[in-house]
């Protein structure tokens, strides 16, 4: 089939494809054009940089430090010692300051670019198929007793609860800005956790909040509840879904927003519900009312039960507004995220 892009100046199409809003427009841009991949394969980062810089900070310094961990003109596969123990100072911490511009390392191969977006390409599906399968699990709850600070439980299940009260599935909406950060974030420390030796994978997590490892622990849980895997570290694999996956990675799921990729909201409702980028910076609010909630009662009433199939209902990531739609929080009651 003819390429019509090969019509255009190099000039005009490297502006098209730098206003390409993620990376997995990017990459099937150049696997179906040959005039954009070879716009891609001339300015390789360009092209990467003018996108991780529209990405929110947090994510931006997370995959130059991953960028930074690579193999770049050395042997396929072969990273030096000091590269894969050592740890960027710049590695996520919500009290760092930001750099002002995030860059690839300059000795890098094209291997390497198109490996880091085939990187970020997984991540993106990852994320995406995440909020598919999480949303409609917590829309599918109405655990309105749980709001109760002074509720008794007994040691006997109500057996004709479901036939006494019936409810309808809530829609709590799409993934708000800060949601969807939370899990690109908690994915990319996970991949970027992949190139480093068990030492390392120890000091890094040491650096980091407890709240930031509790994201990290849930998408870690749904990787492993639905089989799925992060990109093995300096894989050949061309196409981020051509290896064999379950049934439920296929799932024909919507992109993210755009929003990731732009500035977090600053209007005074997004303030509220605690969905900007102040908000990012500290525990979701269903995170701490889950870990207020496990405290209260560690062990729960019923027999051979516990508190932890509740984390993979996703109240590690959940906003104030999801929280309030579910009836789990109230809106009139003022609801700090934690800063541990």
């Amino acid at each position: 089939m003819h390429d019509p892009f090969l019509l255009l100046p190099s000039p005009i199409l490297l502006f098209i494809i730098k206003l390409l809003s993620d990376f997995p427009s990017i990459h099937h841009f150049t696997q179906a054009s040959p005039a954009a991949n070879g716009i891609f394969e001339e300015l390789p980062f360009e092209i990467m940089e003018a996108l991780i810089n529209r990405l929110p900070p947090d994510v931006a310094e997370i995959i130059q430090a991953f960028s930074e961990s690579l193999p770049k003109s050395r042997p396929k596969n072969s990273v030096s010692e000091s590269a894969r123990t050592q740890m960027p100072e710049h590695v996520y911490k919500p009290s760092l300051a930001r750099r002002s511009r995030y860059s690839l390392p300059r000795d890098f191969t094209l291997s390497s670019v198109k490996y880091l977006l085939r990187v970020a390409c997984r991540i993106h599906k990852l994320a995406t198929l995440f909020f598919e399968i999480y949303i409609k699990r917590v829309n599918a709850i109405r655990p309105i007793h749980l709001i109760l600070p002074t509720h008794i439980f007994g040691v006997d299940p109500i057996v004709d609860y479901s036939e006494r009260c019936t409810s309808t599935p809530l829609r709590t909406g799409s993934a708000s800005w800060v949601e969807e950060l939370r899990v690109v974030r908690a994915l990319w420390l996970l991949q970027y956790d992949t190139s480093l030796t068990p030492q390392a994978i120890d000091n890094a997590r040491r650096s980091r909040t407890p709240w930031v490892l509790r994201e990290m622990s849930c998408i870690q849980e749904f990787l492993i509840d639905n089989r799925l895997s992060l990109c093995s570290p300096h894989s050949n694999q061309l196409d981020p879904e051509a290896s064999s996956q379950p049934a439920c990675f296929k799932i024909a799921s919507p992109p993210l927003h755009s929003s990731i990729l732009a500035d977090p909201p600053t209007d005074p409702s997004s303030t509220a519900w605690q969905q900007d980028s102040e908000a990012a910076k500290a525990a979701s609010p269903a995170s701490t009312f889950f870990v207020n909630y496990e405290q209260r009662l560690a062990v729960s009433p019923l027999d051979n039960y516990s508190w932890q199939p509740f984390r993979r209902l996703g109240f590690d990531i959940w906003d104030l507004k999801r929280m309030c739609t579910l009836e789990l929080m109230s809106f009139s009651k003022e609801v700090q995220g934690g800063r541990d």
